[in-house]
């Protein structure tokens, strides 16, 4: 608890004056998220056919991946912060600039858990409920409609963070893989797994506790505060973790 208190009071002195253009670039990543999202949803619901299912499945998986090189900007963001140094927009496509062939493997690998334990998952349900109440899209009423809704979404949530939970305890040990990629560009994709790994051995209940039970209390009242929270929210948890890398390697 006593280093995570630190790592967070070094993260909350180190946004100071960084919010703006953090949150602008974590606002451009969601919007593109939400699109993302908006047409996989739509692909799934045109049809509910075997293969509408299975060829949503592989499009669901290679945007992730996509939005997975994306998100390195934010960590690239996040590290930056923690250092003291500069940030930009322009971060969230360092990926693709910087040997994306590295984070694309590593991103490929991380997706191919993910899409098992919550893609996966979401797709089948999203696919079978929806079948289950065609009905309701030709004659439609009112109550009825509410409590598909509602049933839908609790299953949906239900499943995503099962799902959720099960991908971050498994990714655990590949948590500091991206960062190295960062600072080291002459790493491998394979190098920086196993780097990561090592340098978890003996930290994976420190970083449990640092990103995920610590932050637990702050994500659930952002959620219930309509999100707009999480403007502030994440930027903070984001860098609280950059500071945990940074503990590991030495410079904290």
């Amino acid at each position: 608890m006593s280093q995570s208190k630190y790592l967070k009071s070094e993260a909350r002195e180190a946004l100071i004056g960084n919010y703006g253009i953090y949150i602008g670039t974590y606002i451009m990543y969601s919007i593109i998220s939400s699109f993302v999202f908006m047409f996989i949803y739509w692909y799934l619901l045109r049809s509910m056919s075997m293969f509408s299912v299975i060829s949503g499945i592989v499009i669901a998986f290679l945007c992730n991946v996509l939005l997975s090189l994306l998100s390195t900007g934010i960590w690239v963001s996040s590290l930056s912060v923690s250092r003291h140094q500069p940030i930009s927009v322009g971060n969230l496509f360092y990926a693709f600039t910087h040997h994306s062939d590295r984070f694309l493997i590593v991103e490929t690998i991380k997706g191919l858990i993910r899409m098992i334990f919550t893609i996966v998952p979401v797709i089948i349900y999203t696919s079978y409920i929806f079948e289950k109440n065609e009905h309701l899209f030709t004659n439609p009423e009112l109550q009825s409609v509410l409590r598909f809704v509602l049933t839908y979404t609790l299953g949906l949530l239900l499943i995503l963070g099962i799902g959720g939970l099960v991908t971050f305890l498994i990714l655990l040990r590949y948590s500091m893989s991206t960062f190295l990629l960062i600072d080291h560009e002459e790493l491998t994709a394979m190098e920086s797994l196993r780097n990561s790994s090592r340098m978890m051995k003996g930290n994976l209940k420190a970083y449990f506790y640092v990103s995920f039970l610590s932050f637990f209390g702050f994500y659930s009242l952002g959620y219930i505060g309509g999100s707009i929270p999480l403007l502030w929210i994440t930027p903070y948890h984001h860098v609280t973790v950059a500071n945990f890398y940074r503990q590991l390697n030495h410079e904290l």
